[in-house]
C-alpha cells in the first residue's frame, strides 16, 4: 500500500507496481449523467433550428439531469459529493503551485 498512485485515464488510477489493477472512482450515475448530459446537449443543439419539440424535450432534460446531478452531490458516495473537492482558497494556490512546478500530488477524485 506504499506505492504512489498515479492518475490514468477517466478517473481511474493504477499503481505502478500492478499497472493492471484499475480503481473505478465515479460510481454508475455520475458517469451515466455525464453522458445524457451530452447526449441531451446535442440533441438541443442539432433541433436549434427546426424540430422545437425536440429541443424543448432536451431542454427539460438538461434541467433534470443537473437538478439530480446536483442533488446527488450531497447525498451521493464520497467522490460524488461535493465536499470531496470544494477546498479552502490556502490549499488551491498551494495546488496550483505545485502544479505549475509539475509536483501536484496525484489522488482519487476531483484534483
Amino acid at each position: 500500500m506504499g506505492a504512489a498512485m498515479i492518475e490514468g485515464e477517466a478517473g481511474r488510477e493504477t499503481r505502478p507496481a500492478d499497472a493492471a489493477r484499475e480503481v473505478r472512482v465515479w460510481d454508475p450515475l455520475v458517469r451515466l449523467l455525464h453522458w445524457f448530459l451530452i447526449g441531451a446537449f446535442v440533441l438541443a443543439w442539432a433541433s436549434a433550428d427546426e424540430w422545437d419539440g425536440a429541443h424543448v424535450l432536451a431542454g427539460y432534460a438538461v434541467a433534470a439531469i443537473v437538478a439530480l446531478r446536483l442533488a446527488w452531490g450531497f447525498v451521493g458516495p464520497r467522490h460524488a459529493r461535493f465536499s470531496d473537492f470544494l477546498y479552502r482558497p490556502g490549499k488551491i494556490l498551494a495546488f496550483l503551485g505545485d502544479t505549475l512546478r509539475l509536483r501536484a500530488p496525484r489522488h482519487l477524485g476531483h484534483n
